[in-house]
C-alpha cells in the first residue's frame, strides 16, 4: 500500500505526502527486523520534512534513525539521535507526540542503549545532541553538512 502512495505521489511531484509513505515504510521494515530498508526510508523522509518545515515529522524520523542506530550495533548514535529529537519535541509537543506506542518504542530503545553503553555515556550522548539547534542535528543525522533549508509547499 505505501508503495502505491510512493508512486501516485512520484507522478505528481508530491513531496510532502512522499516523505509520509517513507516514514511509514521504515516503520514498516524496523518491525518486519529489517533496518537496512528501514533506514532507508527515514533518510529519504528526512531532508523533505526539514525542508517543509514538519517538525513533528522530522523528529518522529530521527526516533526512527535511533532505533535503526540500535537494531544495527550503534547504542550510542541512539542516545544522540534520542537527543535531537527531545530537543525539537520540547519546541512544540509532548515526547513522541503522546503516543503510547511510540513512548514505548522509544523508552525499549533507551532502556537497552543504556544497558549496552551504560548510564552517564547514554546521558552524555543525549546531551550533545539535545544542545544542537534543529539544523545541525538534521544534518548529522543525515551525515551531511548543514545548510539552510529549501522551503517548500505542502
Amino acid at each position: 500500500m505505501f508503495r502505491s502512495v510512493q508512486s501516485a505521489c512520484d507522478a505528481r511531484g508530491e513531496r510532502w505526502w512522499r516523505s509520509h509513505a517513507d516514514w511509514l515504510l521504515a516503520m514498516t521494515e524496523i518491525q518486519r527486523g529489517d533496518p537496512a530498508e528501514a533506514e532507508r526510508h527515514a533518510l529519504e523522509a528526512l531532508p523533505v520534512k526539514r525542508d517543509f518545515a514538519d517538525v513533528a515529522g522530522t523528529a518522529m524520523c530521527l526516533e526512527m534513525l535511533a532505533t535503526v542506530a540500535l537494531a544495527t550495533g550503534d547504542p550510542r548514535r541512539t542516545a544522540l539521535l534520542h537527543g535531537a529529537s527531545e530537543r525539537i519535541y520540547r519546541s512544540f509537543s509532548k515526547p513522541q507526540l503522546g503516543s503510547p506506542f511510540f513512548a514505548a518504542m522509544h523508552d525499549d530503545a533507551e532502556k537497552t542503549a543504556r544497558t549496552l553503553i551504560g548510564d552517564g555515556a547514554y546521558e552524555r550522548a543525549e546531551a550533545a545532541w539535545l544542545r544542537l539547534d534543529g539544523d545541525e542535528a538534521i544534518a548529522r543525522a543525515l551525515k551531511t553538512e548543514p545548510g539552510p533549508a529549501t522551503p517548500g509547499r505542502p
